[in-house]
C-alpha cells in the first residue's frame, strides 16, 4: 500500500502534497485507504506518480485496495479489500466462500492488517474443525 511505500522512501504525505500539487486531504485519504484510487482523477495520479518517480501502473499497484495473503498455518489464500472505509477479508474453506468485515481503516489496522487477516483465517478454520469434531462425536454417541 502507498503508506508503506512512503514510509520506505521516508516521504511524508505533506511533502508529497507539496511536490505533486495534489491536496493533502486527497493524498491522506488515498494513503489511508479511505478512497479507492480508481475513483481519483487521472491528472492527480499522474502528478503523484511523477513526484514519486514511478509509472502510473506502479502507483496503481501500490495503491491497490486489494491485498492477497496466505495463512502460513493452513495454506489458505485470502483476499483483503477496502470497502466503505473498512477492511473485508474473504477466503474459501471446504467449498464455501467466507467473508468477514474486520476493522475500520486507520493507522494501526493498516499496519497490522495482514497479520490480523491471517489470524482470522486460522481462528475460523480451528473453530470449524472443532465444530466438525463435535458433530462427529455427537453422531457416534447417538448410534
Amino acid at each position: 500500500m502507498l503508506k508503506e511505500f512512503l514510509n520506505q522512501k521516508k516521504i511524508s504525505i505533506y511533502k508529497l502534497s507539496q511536490t505533486s500539487g495534489v491536496p493533502y486531504s486527497t493524498l491522506n485519504d488515498i494513503v489511508n485507504g479511505k478512497i479507492d484510487i480508481s475513483n481519483c482523477k487521472a491528472g492527480s495520479l499522474k502528478r503523484i506518480a511523477d513526484s514519486l518517480e514511478i509509472s502510473m501502473d506502479e502507483l496503481y499497484d501500490i495503491c491497490s485496495t486489494t491485498q492477497y495473503i496466505i495463512s502460513e498455518k493452513y495454506g489458505i489464500a485470502g483476499k483483503i479489500t477496502v470497502k466503505d472505509k473498512k477492511y473485508d477479508l474473504s477466503f474459501s474453506y471446504n467449498g464455501s466462500e467466507v467473508t468477514f468485515t474486520l476493522y475500520s481503516v486507520n493507522a494501526i489496522s493498516t499496519r497490522y492488517i495482514k497479520e490480523i487477516s491471517e489470524w482470522r483465517i486460522d481462528e475460523y478454520i480451528e473453530n470449524e474443525r472443532i465444530r466438525e469434531g463435535l458433530n462427529g462425536i455427537h453422531y457416534y454417541a447417538q448410534r
